[in-house]
C-alpha cells in the first residue's frame, strides 16, 4: 500500500458539547482549522487524534455510523450532540488498530 497517503481518524469536542470525527492527513493542521469558533460558535475544548494509518479512509464510515447510532442526534456528516468525548475517542481508538492491521496484511 505504499502508494497512499497516512491519514488519522480524530476526535474534537466543542465547549457546546458537540462532539466531531473525522479523517486527515494532517492533524496538527485539523486542530488548529477547529481551533477556530466558526464552528457552531463554540471553542473546540479537547482534540484528540489517533496513529497514522494507510487505511484510515475504509474505517472512516463505519465509526460515524456506530457513533451515530449512539448520538442524541447527528448534524451534517460527522457532528454529533449527547455523544461522549471518552466514548467517541475509544471507538476512533478501536477502528484505527483494526486499520492498522489491515495496513499490515497489505
Amino acid at each position: 500500500m505504499g502508494f497512499y497517503q497516512t491519514q488519522y481518524l480524530y476526535v474534537a469536542e466543542f465547549k457546546n458539547g458537540v462532539v466531531k470525527v473525522g479523517r486527515t492527513g494532517s492533524h496538527k493542521r485539523r486542530r488548529e482549522s477547529l481551533k477556530q469558533p466558526v464552528w457552531f460558535k463554540s471553542p473546540m475544548v479537547r482534540f484528540h487524534a489517533c496513529a497514522g494509518t494507510q487505511s484510515a479512509e475504509v474505517y472512516e464510515f463505519p465509526l460515524i455510523e456506530r457513533l451515530d447510532r449512539m448520538s442524541c442526534g447527528r448534524f451534517g456528516r460527522e457532528w454529533f450532540k449527547g455523544l461522549r468525548f471518552s466514548v467517541a475517542v475509544q471507538l476512533a481508538e478501536q477502528m484505527t488498530r483494526a486499520a492498522r492491521v489491515n495496513d499490515a496484511k497489505a
